[in-house]
């Protein structure tokens, strides 16, 4: 691997030179950083290099990995030592960072370098010169050639599959899981990677209003009633018993406020019926209308002798505060 005194450029613009280290192609990294920069890409056994440049690292990094793999890289020579040598003989190096609107003056610096250093055919770039697509717009003709290339099969083009084609692709593309049994390493390393894993406010607000108006067919509804509960015919091992026992032992505190009223807000939405029996606030009323409480009426609740009494006493309490300042200020 080439030395990083070669990689450090002295000039106005703004570059952070970094100490040299590989990635390997095989896997993502999700290590590697999401900054613009300065890349390489290094055959381990003979030094032969590929110099590019990326407004994200980490993105261009799984970029080269794809388009390796399906043997369509945009380098017709770095594919075929890629082919001849296998994923495991190169590695990803990262040179520098960098501002997205000063990568093409470095990466013309990094290639300049290594082309007087290690000689133009000990680099796997097709061209000497720098250049970028970054910005550059497309004319409607190229973006409507791009449009017809991407569209569909370009065998079947224009042909609508059948739906006995459609459900023989559906069988294919499942059946390589069926009858798949994952072992206790597999799901024990599953398990640790996902324990203790919560999701954002973002993520929670996106269920919640997903989830929300949704309702149920007869047809699932029967479903879930003909389904036997999760632990039907199990039982809880000895161990799992005493962790139950500590959790549902263990002293809780009080209740917060918050939590009480989303309790009381969503029983309430949950049961209408509740303004026939309860206040505003919750508090029971009775079964009978009087003359203070008055009739139930449909979408509105009913008077409140406790709730008017706090508010009377409130009113009182502001009206001794007032009188209390007025009497400062007099003095």
């Amino acid at each position: 691997m080439p030395e990083q005194e070669s990689l450090i450029f002295r000039s106005h613009f703004t570059a952070t030179p970094i100490p040299l280290k590989g990635y390997d192609l095989t896997a993502p990294n999700p290590a590697l950083s999401r900054q613009a920069g300065i890349y390489m890409i290094v055959h381990d056994a003979s030094g032969k290099l590929y110099v590019g440049s990326a407004v994200d690292l980490c993105r261009r990094h799984g970029e080269h990995q794809r388009m390796f793999r399906r043997g369509a890289h945009e380098n017709d020579h770095l594919q075929k030592a890629w082919n001849k040598h296998g994923q495991e003989a190169f590695t990803f190096v990262v040179l520098l960072y960098c501002a997205p609107a000063d990568l093409l003056f470095y990466e013309q610096r990094a290639i300049d370098s290594y082309k007087q250093r290690v000689g133009w055919r000990q680099m796997y770039n097709s061209n000497p010169n720098a250049s970028s697509a970054l910005g550059r717009e497309k004319s409607p003709e190229d973006r409507a050639k791009i449009s017809a290339r991407m569209k569909g099969n370009s065998y079947t083009k224009g042909h609508k599959l059948s739906p006995e084609h459609k459900a023989k692709i559906s069988i294919a593309t499942t059946r390589r899981n069926l009858g798949h049994e994952v072992s206790v390493e597999t799901r024990k390393k599953i398990g640790d990677a996902n324990r203790g894993r919560t999701h954002t406010p973002e993520a929670r607000a996106k269920i919640s209003a997903a989830g929300k108006g949704r309702k149920l067919s007869e047809e699932h509804k029967a479903k879930l009633r003909a389904y036997p509960p999760p632990m039907t015919g199990k039982h809880h091992s000895p161990e799992t018993k005493a962790r139950l026992s500590i959790t549902s032992s263990r002293p809780r505190g009080p209740m917060p406020e918050e939590q009480k009223r989303k309790i009381s807000d969503s029983r309430r939405a949950s049961f209408p019926s509740w303004k026939k029996t309860h206040c505003k606030h919750g508090h029971l009323l009775p079964s009978e209308p009087n003359a203070f409480y008055g009739p139930y009426r449909p979408g509105k609740y009913r008077r409140c002798m406790l709730c008017v009494q706090a508010r009377v006493l409130a009113r009182i309490e502001r009206m001794r505060v007032e009188r209390q300042e007025r009497k400062h200020e007099s003095q």
